[in-house]
């Protein structure tokens, strides 16, 4: 018995010596492909200035324009502009494995919202090897969108195995549906917009999410939903209107930072007490909250 142990012991040894043999091998494989996609790379850099209306400021304007964007294994980053700048697009991307489309649509009669869309795909190879290609100095994929302050713009963006990083504080922005799949998102709004947003949605799955200073957003219908990640959402800023919140979450948890300038309903908390003048009173949030396989923090 005691032979047919240490037989089984040695077979066994020489066993787990074979197997990381072969793990080491697939990962020398790995790296030769990635340092391969690396030499190979060919990297394309574009800027584009569409010439987008010029449009005065009204209170009664719905709509300048709307900007589609999407974004497949590289990163999304918005940012408003130069004050004396107009909509610029920046592009980096390796055009063996990506595919860069944009297009402007001018409005079918003149005052009529214009389109823009804009697109990074990866449509070659890559594959897994692409986050090593990176490691090993390969370019990263990138989009910049540089949005002008003076132009009312609706924003519709959907990112795919992708971070997106987006600064919109101070521009004019009439909504907003950002979707984020397999990847984290940065919103934040760091100064009021020209004047709150009309609506804003924002989903992500399969990643985190971080979004600062609503309150200077002053989204009049707020949708947020998150799955298989967690999400951050401060409502502080400078809230100008009633507003109607919505926050669904599943398989993550959740904090809310909560402003202390207004009034809730839908929450356990009354927020301030309304001032007697009836053109002073305080905006009111409205909520409503549901998670399921993680909770939801509220923080005062």
């Amino acid at each position: 018995m005691g032979g047919t142990g240490a037989t089984w012991f040695k077979y066994g040894c020489f066993g787990c010596l074979g197997l990381l043999g072969i793990a080491i091998l697939m990962c020398v494989a790995l790296l030769t492909v990635a340092w391969m996609g690396v030499r190979s790379e060919s990297v394309e850099r574009h800027a584009f200035t569409p010439e987008i209306p010029a449009v005065a400021f009204s209170e009664e304007l719905t709509a300048g324009g709307k900007i589609f964007a999407e974004v497949s294994r590289a990163e999304l980053v918005l940012a408003p502009a130069e004050p004396d700048e107009s909509l610029r697009i920046e592009a980096t991307y390796d055009s063996n494995i990506f595919t860069f489309e944009e297009h402007f649509e001018p409005g079918a009669a003149e005052g009529e919202p214009w389109n823009y869309r804009v697109a990074l795909r990866r449509t070659g190879g890559g594959g897994w090897t692409l986050g090593l290609r990176q490691l090993l100095g390969g370019s990263t994929p990138h989009v910049h969108l540089y949005l002008p302050a003076d132009v009312p713009i609706d924003l519709d963006i959907d990112v795919r195995q992708g971070g997106s990083n987006m600064r919109l504080g101070g521009l004019w922005l009439t909504s907003a549906d950002i979707d984020v799949q397999t990847g984290g998102v940065d919103v934040r709004f760091d100064e009021p917009l020209r004047r709150p947003i009309d609506r804003m949605s924002i989903s992500t799955s399969q990643g985190g999410g971080n979004l600062s200073d609503l309150g200077n957003a002053s989204p009049r219908t707020l949708d947020v939903r998150y799955r298989m990640g967690g999400m951050s959402i401060d409502l502080r800023g400078e809230w100008q209107n009633d507003a109607d919140i919505t926050i669904d979450g599943s398989m993550g948890g959740g904090s809310v930072w909560l402003p202390d300038n207004v009034n809730f309903e839908g929450l356990d908390r009354g927020g301030i007490e309304a001032p007697v003048e009836a053109e002073l009173k305080p905006p009111t949030l409205r909520f409503t909250v549901s998670s399921s396989m993680g909770d939801i923090q509220f923080i005062d």
